[in-house]
């Protein structure tokens, strides 16, 4: 199965703050503004698990987006160096392995 070509924008974005962002003040913005939107919809959807008691109380909402935030960006990379989703198979399977595991016994 091949990429969608709409997926690759994505892509370009985490290239180009690989290459620019250290020399490129709007690629710095333009990356935030993305990486925030990513974020904070994993830090949203942890939150509402939270208030509905399906994670522990202790859970910590934040550290757990942020490694939500890293998988999905690692996820991103193999998947891409590969040009094939199904090179992050392993990777999915693991990330969701995880998730479930957050869920209160």
């Amino acid at each position: 199965m091949q990429l969608l070509d709409v997926t690759c924008y994505g892509c370009l974005l985490l290239y180009s703050t690989v290459e620019f962002a250290a020399q490129d003040q709007d690629v710095n913005q333009r990356a935030e503004r993305f990486f925030t939107m990513v974020r904070s919809g994993f830090h949203a959807a942890l939150s509402a698990a939270k208030q509905k008691g399906t994670v522990p109380p202790d859970f910590d909402v934040p550290a757990m987006a942020e490694t939500l935030f890293g998988a999905a960006i690692g996820l991103n990379i193999v998947i891409r160096s590969a040009a094939a989703n199904s090179a992050g198979l392993n990777m999915a399977l693991s990330i969701g392995k995880m998730v479930r595991g957050w869920a209160k016994p």
